[in-house]
């Protein structure tokens, strides 16, 4: 009945990161309640910072990445607070992962359910989630996409880049626990550089089913990019 409860609440809380912190698609609020349009009718059609740029301008898209980066990981950081806290009970019996409202942000954002599951392709949210889990993975999430941006000059293949490379990483265990994952994650687990908790591999399952989501939702540029059609930046024609 424990894994039963654990598993129960873990979707409980995904499903909260869905519906009240990812679904709010600030691209798509933004552009419809302050600029009186919706960004989903021009360019790539995706509710993002990206079409926000293009659509809008930098200053917009800017606000737009800013709200969809803090309010992942903030999500992440307020439940890690609570695990470590009032509710540090809960989590130590049913091994409550705070990268799991993270992932149901990251969803939301992709498929907001009060904009007709038409929304971004999850970059901003990712890289939330990411700084929610472990410091040096956002360093070189955020590294491996301005080098290819720099050495390419082609957003989506610096995204897709990104995604793929941080699941190893995720995977060392010391990642999600111990020293190098104590400053945000679940501490009282464990801090021990050699014995693992139960279920430490949580975590970086949940990096990599967002990874795998972020790229699949890249597949029209993927198949740009294998027929050497995707646009750098800077190029309009």
């Amino acid at each position: 009945m424990t894994i039963f409860y654990a598993i129960l609440l873990n979707l409980a809380f995904f499903l909260l990161g869905y519906f009240f912190v990812g679904s709010l698609n600030t691209s798509i609020i933004i552009s419809r309640f302050f600029k009186g349009d919706d960004v989903r009718k021009y360019h790539s059609k995706n509710a993002g910072a990206t079409n926000t740029l293009r659509t809008f301008g930098v200053n917009t898209a800017l606000i737009v990445f800013v709200i969809d980066f803090l309010k992942t990981f903030l999500a992440v950081i307020i439940l890690a607070a609570l695990m470590n806290g009032p509710l540090i009970q809960l989590g130590l019996k049913y091994y409550i992962s705070p990268q799991v409202i993270g992932f149901g942000t990251i969803v939301g954002h992709i498929f907001p359910c009060w904009f007709k599951f038409k929304g971004g392709k999850g970059i901003a949210c990712s890289t939330g989630l990411l700084l929610g889990t472990n410091l040096i993975l956002f360093i070189i999430g955020v590294s491996v996409f301005f080098i290819v941006v720099l050495v390419k000059r082609i957003v989506s293949l610096a995204s897709i880049s990104t995604a793929a490379i941080v699941v190893p990483f995720a995977f060392i265990p010391w990642m999600t626990q111990g020293s190098l994952g104590s400053w945000l994650n679940f501490v009282i687990l464990n801090n021990s550089l050699t014995t693992l908790s139960p279920y430490w591999y949580v975590t970086p399952i949940i990096i990599l089913l967002s990874a795998i989501l972020v790229i699949s939702m890249h597949h029209s540029n993927i198949k740009r990019l294998l027929n050497k059609t995707e646009k750098p930046l800077g190029k309009k024609k």
